[in-house]
C-alpha cells in the first residue's frame, strides 16, 4: 500500500491520535485491566469474531527500554483484547508490521513474536519469578500444532495475514494457567510484541502494554495488574442513559465494517450520518424517532475509498461529530 506523503502524514497524525483518545477510554480502573467475562466464546481463526468487538482494544503504546521509533502508519502499532469464561482466557491481538520475518536461523525471542506475561496471584516478587510467574512466546505465524515450533506457548491458536500486519487469536485452557478463572480474581499480566525488520539476529524493537523495562522476562514486580470480572461487556441497546453522547468508532482504524454507539438522555429524533472528507453525506444510517437509552449502529464501508470520514449524531438543536479512518 503506497501513500503520497501528505496522505501518510495525515494518517499518521490521525492515528495517533485516536490511539491516544482509546488510551483515555480503554477499561482501566484504577490502573487495572479489567478483564471481562465472554457468553459466547470465540472461534480460535485470526478473525476478529463478532464477540470480540465488545472487548476494548487496549493499545501497546510502551517502547522497551524507552528505545524505539515509528517510522511510518505501517511500520508497528499493536492492540489487543482479552476475555475468559468458565475453560478458557482469551487473547486477540492485531498487529500493523509492514516487514513480518519468519526465517529459520534468530532465537526466538529475535523474530516477531508476541509475548505474555502472568503473575498468578500478583504476588509481583521482587526482581524474581516463581511457580505463579510465566512467559509464553508464540512466534509469528507457527502452527501451534507443529512439533518444530520454536516458540513456547501454550494453548491452540491462530495466525492470520492482513492487508497491513497479522492477527493472532488464541484460547488457554485452564489447566495451563497459574491462576483460577473465576470473577474478581487479580492476576499480575502483561504483553509484548516484538517486530524484527532486519534479517540479522537482532530485534528492531519491542512494544509493550504495562512496562518498559526489558527484565520482564525475569522480574515479575515489573508487569500490570489485571482482574476477572463478569460479563458481558456488550452495550445493550436500550439501555438509560443520562447524556447525550457519540463514542468513538469500534474498531478505528476499519476495513470494512465499523460499529457506533450513541446515547440519548430522552426521546428524541435521532439522524445518524456519514460524510466523506469533502463534506459529502455518503450513508444514513439512523433517522428516527428514538427513546433514552444506548444504542449501537453499524457501518460497512465496502465499495467506499480509503480515507477519513466524518459522521455526525444530530437531534433538534444538539450535534456531535467524530473522525473515522478507514484503511484497505
Amino acid at each position: 500500500m503506497r501513500y503520497t506523503l501528505h496522505a501518510l502524514l495525515m494518517v499518521v497524525f490521525f492515528t495517533l491520535a485516536v490511539i491516544a483518545e482509546n488510551k483515555v477510554k480503554n477499561t482501566i480502573i484504577d490502573n487495572v485491566l479489567q478483564i471481562s467475562k465472554c457468553e459466547v466464546p470465540p472461534s480460535i481463526d485470526g478473525d476478529l469474531d463478532g464477540v470480540w468487538h465488545y472487548v476494548t482494544a487496549t493499545p501497546l503504546l510502551k517502547f522497551e527500554d524507552g528505545v524505539g521509533v515509528h517510522n511510518d502508519f505501517a511500520d508497528h502499532f499493536t492492540n489487543f483484547r482479552v476475555m475468559w469464561d468458565d475453560d478458557y482466557f482469551y487473547v486477540f491481538v492485531q498487529v500493523v508490521d509492514d516487514t513480518i520475518l519468519t526465517t529459520q536461523g534468530a532465537d526466538p525471542w529475535m523474530k516477531d513474536c508476541i509475548e505474555l506475561f502472568f503473575d498468578g496471584n500478583n504476588a509481583k516478587l521482587y526482581q524474581q519469578y516463581d511457580a505463579n510467574d510465566v512467559q509464553w512466546r508464540y512466534v509469528a505465524m507457527e502452527n501451534w500444532q507443529s512439533p518444530t515450533k520454536t516458540g513456547n506457548g501454550k494453548g491452540e491458536y491462530a495466525w492470520k495475514r492482513t492487508v497491513n500486519g497479522y492477527n493472532l487469536e488464541l484460547r488457554i485452557p485452564k489447566d495451563s494457567l497459574t491462576f483460577p478463572l473465576q470473577a474478581d480474581h487479580v492476576l499480575g499480566f502483561e504483553i509484548s510484541n516484538a517486530d524484527r525488520d532486519n534479517d540479522i539476529q537482532a530485534r528492531t524493537h519491542v512494544l509493550h502494554w504495562w512496562a518498559i523495562d526489558g527484565n520482564t522476562w525475569r522480574w515479575a514486580n515489573l508487569f500490570g495488574t489485571a482482574k476477572l470480572v463478569g460479563g458481558p461487556t456488550a452495550v445493550e441497546q436500550g439501555t438509560l442513559a443520562n447524556e447525550f453522547r457519540l463514542e468513538q468508532n469500534y474498531p478505528n482504524p476499519f476495513n470494512p465494517e465499523t460499529r457506533i454507539v450513541y446515547s440519548l438522555p430522552e426521546r428524541a429524533h435521532v439522524r445518524l450520518s456519514v460524510y466523506n472528507i469533502l463534506g459529502q453525506e455518503v450513508a444514513l444510517l439512523v433517522n428516527n424517532v428514538l427513546e433514552q437509552g444506548t444504542y449501537t449502529a453499524h457501518f460497512n464501508a465496502k465499495g467506499y475509498p480509503s480515507g477519513v470520514y466524518i459522521y455526525k449524531l444530530q437531534t433538534q438543536g444538539t450535534s456531535i461529530v467524530r473522525k473515522m479512518l478507514l484503511i484497505k
